[in-house]
């Protein structure tokens, strides 16, 4: 947790004084897919539909005069699911190409939180994330999938206060860069839903 805070403290360039700092632990569910043509290439798939998956890092908050610097680093699912649209069944045997893409990913989210009111909040930012593994299970086989390196995109999201401490936070992650490192175009979606706890 420790290299995670200090990979935030980095990315926003915060000075020394750690009195005018907070930080804390982010974790919740995933809605993810891809926005991708592997539609286009491949007939027999129909659009991508979301996966669930996980999140969990942590984050430093400099609290300003109408709001808050966040830099996030966590750990974060990703991928999506193509559907075979011509499915067929011979001699009680069902060739069925359905594919689900799977991956992880090690996201710093950077954004600042405009204070509505004294519990809700608004978030607009970016992030900047490091592919760790993609894979895909069914189609015409399974297994680990060529992926470049870096993601990134846009981020909006919205906060609301349970209690000083205590969060529940919503976003969605926008991604801009094209993921896969083969001649097909794949870029994230991420919806996520979780709770930010503040320790300090």
């Amino acid at each position: 947790m420790k290299k995670l805070l200090l990979v935030g403290a980095i990315v926003l360039g915060f000075g020394a004084n750690a009195q005018e700092l907070h930080f804390g632990a982010v974790a919740g569910l995933n809605a993810t897919s891809l926005r991708t043509n592997w539609v286009k290439e491949f007939e027999y798939y129909n659009k991508a539909t979301p996966i669930g998956g996980v999140y969990a890092g942590g984050y430093i908050q400099k609290s300003l005069s109408k709001g808050s610097l966040f830099a996030e680093a966590q750990f974060t699912t990703f991928g999506a699911k193509f559907k075979d649209t011509q499915a067929e069944t011979y001699y009680g045997i069902t060739e069925d190409f359905s594919m689900k893409a799977s991956g992880v990913m090690f996201a710093v989210p950077v954004y600042y939180e405009y204070d509505v009111t004294e519990k809700i909040g608004v978030d607009a930012g970016a992030y900047a994330g490091v592919i760790l593994s993609l894979k895909r299970d069914g189609g015409d086989g399974s297994g680990k999938v060529a992926s470049n390196t870096l993601d990134g995109g846009l981020l909006v999201g919205a906060k609301y206060k349970i209690t000083d401490k205590l969060s529940a936070v919503a976003r969605y992650n926008f991604g801009l860069l094209d993921i896969d490192a083969d001649s097909y175009r794949s870029n994230n979606s991420i919806f996520q839903v979780g709770v930010q706890y503040q320790i300090k």
